[in-house]
């Protein structure tokens, strides 16, 4: 559900609130810029912080729904489809993040960092998958959250841009570009002390997917 759920709220200020009520979204759009750079700042902040596999991917799902806020605050049709996209595309990298977690968790006694490690040997497959993820998740250029990514992010840029001095929408967009740092740092890491290393735990013969 972390996949989809958060969309629906999101699919409809962009299918209704936005075209309805498009003076409303210019008006607040302040406001939502200052609520997205906190989620996208903090959340992500918060993920880096997580010592569970399972916690630090539910955070990131929550900490990527400001991207799609940025998108929607741009109000032009280059960031709102960049927005559309990255609903479509991180409900698809984040499904199969949650689903390879799901396996693990079949087979391993707990999804604490410190207790995991090495599962690539056992889990060459998964371990593929979960990478898949995780590189579409952080926007590696190739997936489709980076077309998402790199067109919300040039459709907020552009509103309001004058060539003579930044406006609100600029800075936004500069700040929130920090949080593709974030995320990166958060899932690799995850990635590595998941797949490589040595466990803490004695070894156990698993499957794998």
């Amino acid at each position: 559900h972390a996949g989809v759920l958060k969309k629906f709220g999101l699919y409809s200020l962009l299918r209704i609130a936005l075209p309805f009520l498009p003076d409303g979204a210019q008006h607040w759009s302040g406001l939502l810029l200052l609520l997205l750079l906190a989620n996208i700042i903090y959340i992500g902040l918060v993920t880096i912080a997580q010592r569970r596999l399972d916690w630090m991917l539910g955070y990131s799902s929550v900490m990527h729904m400001g991207y799609i806020f940025l998108g929607i605050a741009s109000a032009n049709i280059l960031g709102t489809t960049g927005a559309a996209i990255l609903m479509f595309a991180h409900g698809l990298s984040i499904a199969l993040l949650f689903a390879i977690t799901g396996e693990i968790r079949k087979r391993v006694p707990s999804l604490d960092f410190d207790a995991m490690g090495g599962l690539a040997k056992q889990m060459p497959l998964a371990a593929f998958a979960f990478g898949l993820g995780a590189f579409a998740a952080i926007g590696l250029p190739g997936f489709a959250n980076f077309a998402g990514e790199i067109m919300v992010v040039f459709g907020a840029f552009r509103n309001g841009f004058d060539y003579q001095h930044f406006h609100i929408f600029q800075w936004a967009t500069l700040l929130a570009l920090w949080g593709v740092v974030l995320s990166a740092v958060y899932m690799l890491r995850a990635y590595r002390r998941t797949f490589f290393g040595s466990s803490p735990e004695p070894e156990i013969a698993i499957s794998d997917i």
